[in-house]
């Protein structure tokens, strides 16, 4: 039985919360397979530290990615183009929420 500060469920939390799936997050990693995960997130099987630590960092990227750009939804659909800003963002997620909030009050 996994417990509510147990990695698995930190990290089924954060895919809730960003409204995706433990396949694209394991197509975003690409070190992990699905079947894996989900084993995990049901509580199956424990993730292996390692994978553990990756992924937990990897859904706070996302989430931290999420809240930079709102009000701008970010699609989780393709895992390419969220890997793609992940690695080419240059500017830090407060400076991306300047400009994002910016935009929006140059628009009202």
């Amino acid at each position: 039985m996994l417990t509510a500060l147990a990695a698995e469920v930190r990290i089924q939390d954060r895919l809730d919360e960003l409204k995706t799936t433990a396949a694209f997050l394991c197509k975003l990693d690409g070190r992990i397979g699905t079947t894996r995960l989900n084993r995990a997130l049901r509580g199956l099987q424990h993730l292996e530290n390692a994978d553990a630590v990756r992924l937990l960092a990897l859904t706070q990227k996302l989430v931290d990615l999420r809240d930079a750009f709102a009000p701008l939804p970010i699609s989780w659909e393709n895992p390419t183009d969220v890997r793609y800003l992940l690695e080419n963002l240059t500017a830090s997620s407060e400076e991306i929420q300047q400009t994002v909030l910016q935009l929006f009050r140059e628009r009202i």
